[in-house]
């Protein structure tokens, strides 16, 4: 599967956890680009927000080769997915 149709794809489709996906419902996020438009630190402020889901976040996109979408490697920067 594409990048694109992954994070275009509805959370609840991803085969993510049901406290994952309740999490996406309070915040707002009804795909992995809701997400990934954001910076860390405006995660962190959204109403909702915890660290077990942040958790559950990291561990979806790092078995999915996606965690650079989320926080890129020091020097580098944040990769733009609003156009995906």
């Amino acid at each position: 599967m594409e990048i694109k149709e992954v994070i275009n794809k509805p959370v609840n489709e991803l085969g993510v956890g049901k406290e994952f996906i309740n999490g996406c419902e309070r915040m707002g996020f009804k795909t992995l680009k809701d997400i990934l438009v954001l910076t860390p630190k405006q995660l962190i402020s959204k109403d909702g927000f915890n660290y077990n889901w942040l958790g559950d976040l990291v561990k979806y996109l790092s078995g999915n080769g996606l965690l650079h979408y989320l926080q890129p490697l020091p020097g580098r920067e944040k990769e733009d997915v609003s156009s995906l």
